[in-house]
């Protein structure tokens, strides 16, 4: 017999940073890029039988950035 050790799924954030990103559906202008990565990962996520899914956008700015990784901390 067979023993598993589990534990709860992990809570899933993902976070887009770049001053250069533009959303999917956006023509970038000459300095940007789409912001593909992100629709990606959240399909993974959602493939994983992750239902909550959290998605947060931030320039290149070290405290944007800050702020929204506490936001994206599950513990508080």
């Amino acid at each position: 017999m067979f023993s598993v050790t589990v534990s709860k799924m992990p809570e899933v954030a993902v976070i887009s940073s770049g001053s250069e990103l533009v959303e999917p559906s956006e023509v970038p202008g000459i300095s940007q890029i789409r912001n593909s990565n992100s629709s990606q990962l959240l399909a993974q996520v959602a493939m994983a039988g992750r239902n909550r899914k959290l998605l947060w956008y931030c320039t290149d700015n070290v405290d944007q950035t800050y702020l929204i990784i506490n936001k994206a901390n599950f513990r508080k």
